[in-house]
């Protein structure tokens, strides 16, 4: 059964408005150019931006999710005081829930609220759950570990807000010098060769579609995310693809990323199961399973 408690109103004021080589896996891009963050300047812009809601999936995250919803929190409170925050307990059998609930009593002007129900559905079903739920504009879903921190927010949420794309996402590809901690290396060489098998099997031209840090222009994108099937860890590709599918702009963006223990990805079955949902996603577009999605995001008429 799915709890969702009310929203606290938001007080009024300033509103948001935010096995192959390294070389041949992750090119750098020669023309790439360096994107400096002032606070100051950050703050200012997102004030003028669209409305901003964040998402956070948590499976048994009970021991850490109070000082990961302590950051979230202190930081949207800085730079979009009237944001929205939901957390998303995807049937833990620990605390996760009420620890979130605990945690967000004290989150000042941000409107918040906890999801929770008793199965494990996947990080799929709950991050598609949280997207649907949220009232932004635009809408970020971070992993509740904050492996890419919250002050990166701005760099997927800028280039929606000022519309040159439809769903920013964050790469640990693009720049690997953003990378803190590195994930064990037999994790990291797992994950290039799932993304060359995404490139080949989807045709996407991304080179990290795993990150869990991305963004989506809510009234474009609610089409594709009310469309998409994946509730596993496949779920990341299948947006990718449907978003790309749909003709919107994408952007891989380069972000901070440190890894932290306690992933619950197991490297070998769940990397076999991610190889078979690719496979799942070609088969379903095949049959024609996501046409009427694709065609809800032009019949919006919002692009």
């Amino acid at each position: 059964m799915t709890s969702l408690p009310s929203h606290r109103p938001a007080k009024t004021g300033p509103g948001l408005g935010g096995i192959l080589t390294h070389a041949q896996f992750f090119p750098r891009r020669a023309n790439a150019t360096a994107v400096v963050y002032s606070p100051t300047r950050v703050r200012d812009e997102l004030r003028m931006t669209p409305s901003l809601s964040i998402i956070v999936p948590a499976y048994n995250e009970g021991p850490r999710l109070g000082k990961s919803l302590r950051a979230i929190v202190d930081y949207l409170n800085g730079y979009a005081p009237e944001a929205e925050l939901i957390v998303v307990d995807d049937g833990s059998t620990d605390h996760t829930a009420s620890a979130a609930r605990e945690e967000l009593t004290n989150s000042q002007n941000l409107r918040t609220s906890v999801i929770s129900y008793r199965s494990n559905l996947g990080k799929g079903r709950a991050v598609r759950l949280g997207l649907l739920a949220s009232r932004g504009d635009i809408a970020l879903f971070t992993d509740a570990d904050l492996s890419t921190p919250s002050t990166e927010t701005p760099k997927v949420v800028e280039p929606i807000s000022r519309g040159e794309c439809d769903l920013a996402f964050g790469s640990r590809a693009l720049d690997r010098s953003l990378i803190g901690v590195h994930q064990p290396w037999r994790r990291e060489q797992g994950g290039r060769v799932f993304n060359l098998a995404v490139r080949l099997a989807t045709g996407l031209p991304f080179w990290d579609t795993q990150c869990g840090f991305k963004a989506f222009r809510m009234n474009v994108c609610r089409p594709l995310i009310e469309g998409a099937t994946i509730d596993r860890f496949g779920f990341d590709v299948e947006l990718l693809y449907l978003a790309y599918r749909a003709g919107l702009q994408l952007k891989e963006i380069p972000v901070r990323w440190n890894h932290a223990e306690g992933s619950k990805i197991n490297f070998a079955s769940d990397s076999l199961k991610m190889l078979s949902e690719v496979g799942r996603i070609r088969q379903q577009a095949r049959r024609g399973v996501y046409d009427r999605a694709i065609k809800g995001v032009h019949d919006t008429g919002a692009r």
